[in-house]
């Protein structure tokens, strides 16, 4: 089948030929908006990692100070018995 300009057109691309030229648009803000749910899907993933990541340092950095604090005293302890 060929179009008006005489070049041949089939499948899909014919059944976009034909439609109006707002059905061509509504269809191309279909597909940006399929990819910025797409996209929004994947930064939201990637958030919740980096927080769950965070809260791991979090605890991670508590416990650091825990073993520095008791590392100090343990120095203290022998400093004491040492003299």
């Amino acid at each position: 089948m060929t179009n008006e300009t005489g070049t041949a057109t089939t499948g899909r691309r014919r059944w976009l030929a034909d439609r109006r030229v707002g059905t061509k648009i509504m269809v191309a803000v279909g597909v940006v908006t399929l990819f910025g749910m797409g996209d929004g899907l994947f930064a939201m993933d990637d958030y919740l990692l980096a927080s769950s990541t965070a809260e791991g340092a979090t605890e991670t950095s508590q416990t650091a100070a825990q073993l520095a604090d008791t590392a100090a005293e343990l120095q203290a302890t022998v400093a004491a018995y040492q003299v």
